[in-house]
């Protein structure tokens, strides 16, 4: 458990790294001035940290300001800082739903990470798209956003990290074959 759990961990350090990267023009939503005038980057996190996935979403609601914190640490994005605003999505549609909302024109992030849960995903893209706030998934492996994404339905406001369960069921069966099972 503590090696998919450190994983989990990485992964969303890595896709976080990428994202903040993609987010850090200061035209994109998101980006405000503190008090003293100067740009930040704020994005936002929509994770199960209650729900059924609680206990794989407590590992990366705990991994992301830790990427902030780092972010932060290297002179932020283009010399922003990064602020993070975060969410319980409870693995829950509705809740995925309003968080979503709340993120996107309550706290006006630049961008989200999350959900895990493809329900909550689902729920939350719909959300996001049409506020233009770009939503990563560290975990939806729902075919249904690959096939959507290549139809343009999210007009480039989503992304995952994991494959399909599709993919992967094909790539686990090729594996166990040559292991011989």
């Amino acid at each position: 458990m503590t090696k998919i759990s450190t994983a989990l961990a990485l992964s969303l350090v890595t896709l976080g790294a990428g994202f903040i990267a993609a987010c850090g023009q200061s035209t994109t939503p998101g980006s405000t001035s503190n008090a003293g005038g100067a740009k930040t980057l704020k994005i936002g996190s929509l994770l199960p940290s209650t729900g059924d996935l609680a206990s794989i979403g407590q590992n990366m609601v705990s991994a992301v300001p830790l990427l902030v914190d780092t972010v932060n640490s290297c002179g932020g994005v283009n010399g922003a800082p990064v602020t993070l605003v975060s969410v319980d999505d409870q693995t829950d549609a509705k809740a995925g739903a309003a968080g979503m909302t709340k993120l996107a024109t309550v706290d006006q992030v630049g961008g989200v990470v999350g959900s895990f849960a493809s329900s909550v995903s689902t729920a939350a893209v719909s959300v996001a798209v049409p506020n233009k706030v770009m939503l990563i998934s560290p975990g939806s492996t729902s075919p249904k956003f690959t096939e959507q994404a290549a139809n343009g339905e999210f007009k480039g406001f989503w992304e995952q990290t994991a494959p399909p369960y599709s993919y992967q069921a094909i790539a686990l069966a090729q594996l166990a074959r040559q292991k011989g099972y």
